[in-house]
């Protein structure tokens, strides 16, 4: 039976980290606004690409008549809005 990957491994975040290093060939040091401005957008295309997957997914459920699951779908991509209006304070 193969190892299972350690949480750190399986989420990548030694490249998800190395992702907020800022311009490429900028000697200087990351400014914090320069990193916090990275790390919000990104957060958001991050976001923005699991509203997508569930929009997919709801989709799906709707067309098998799949009313339960469409409906917790629809809770999650609620939950996943309010985080974001929430993190734009």
């Amino acid at each position: 039976m193969p190892a299972r990957p350690s949480y750190w491994d399986y989420l990548r975040l030694d490249t998800l980290l190395d992702l907020q290093g800022g311009l490429e060939g900028d000697e200087q040091a990351l400014l914090s606004d320069e990193l916090h401005f990275i790390v919000v957008h990104q957060v958001y295309e991050l976001w923005f690409r699991q509203q997508i997957h569930e929009t997919e997914y709801l989709n799906q459920m709707l067309e098998a008549d799949d009313l339960f699951s469409a409906e917790a779908t629809l809770g999650r991509m609620l939950t996943i809005l309010k985080t974001m209006v929430g993190q734009i304070d």
